[in-house]
């Protein structure tokens, strides 16, 4: 027994001066690394580049650094369907200017449009003849499966209240980032702004006795989400809380958007998030990259829409007009 405690009494001292070891150093030898980001909006003719190098400092803080890792001047080239398109160097306002001044360096490609399912290929070509490429897919888009037509209330207490929105995606590699709105106009005299307030999956009593929201993940995994009626009512209650005159009101759709993330943003963001729960610690996370010969990202993204109906009668039982 004696034998056996001075045993773990000498490991435990090892233990403790080893992790008092004065030889430990926090920081490894610096390698430069040269990062290149492009996320593709197949939405959009118009797509963004940046490109920057990793940079050492004096000490432990990164944010003592004050001379901006942006590179300009490369070559970063789009190649589509054997075409390829150059970007152009371009600057923006930079919103934050507490470590770096001035205007933030981008590349710019306009005129380019993307198709769902598309391949497309980045090359940069740095000065002193570094090269960064990657190549990705569009995803695909998506069409939707509604459980009614519009939002009656009448039809959808004949299926358990619940009004429900579907799609079918074949790869599990792509996420969703789901958004569910209602839009409506808000009149000031003879001018109105639209508005567009999002609709909770449902509401739920907290302890304090008040509604809390509870909405779309920001992104998930899920194909299909379904909503009580209580939803709806509680959007067409709140927006008139401030302005309680509902003639300065039109009700005009709802109106649900979803953007497909392809496996590379979903592998980024599976890094960056952890796993898709509340519960799971990850132990493991490191950077992703899927950039040849440095780090960075390049992914895509599309833009699925529906708009829905709401029912006249329903929308006026809340003293709205409905257009």
């Amino acid at each position: 027994m004696k034998k056996t405690a001075l045993f773990i009494f000498t490991a435990i001292v090892a233990l403790i001066s080893f992790s008092c070891d004065d030889n430990f150093e926090p920081k490894s030898n610096f390698k430069e690394q040269y990062i290149l980001n492009c996320i593709i909006n197949a939405n959009s003719s118009v797509q963004i580049a940046t490109l920057a190098k990793s940079y050492d400092v004096n000490g432990y803080d990164p944010k003592t650094n004050t001379t901006d890792p942006a590179i300009a001047g490369a070559d970063i080239k789009l190649i589509h369907k054997g075409v390829t398109y150059s970007f152009s160097d371009s600057t923006v306002v930079r919103t934050d200017s507490s470590r770096y001044k001035g205007p933030r360096e981008i590349y710019v490609v306009r005129g380019l449009k993307f198709k769902a399912n598309d391949s497309v290929k980045i090359v940069a070509t740095l000065n002193n003849g570094v090269v960064l490429s990657s190549a990705i897919k569009i995803p695909p888009t998506f069409s939707f499966t509604t459980s009614h037509y519009d939002i009656d209330p009448e039809e959808i207490a004949k299926q358990g209240n619940l009004w429900s929105i579907s799609w079918v995606s074949q790869d599990k590699a792509i996420f969703f980032a789901p958004q569910f709105n209602l839009t409506y106009k808000k009149y000031s005299g003879s001018t109105y702004k639209v508005y567009n307030e999002k609709i909770p999956l449902t509401y739920y009593l907290n302890n304090n006795n008040k509604y809390t929201p509870e909405y779309l993940p920001s992104v998930s995994t899920s194909t299909g989400f379904s909503y009580d009626m209580a939803s709806f009512d509680s959007v067409l209650t709140n927006i008139s809380m401030n302005d309680p005159d509902k003639d300065n009101y039109d009700v005009l759709y709802c109106s649900f958007s979803m953007l497909a993330l392809n496996e590379t943003l979903a592998a980024y963001y599976s890094t960056s998030n952890g796993y898709l729960d509340n519960v799971t610690i990850r132990l493991d996370e490191g950077d992703y990259t899927n950039i040849n010969g440095g780090l960075g990202i390049f992914g895509a993204y599309i833009l699925s829409a529906t708009n829905v109906m709401l029912e006249t009668d329903y929308v006026n039982s809340f003293g709205y007009a409905n257009q």
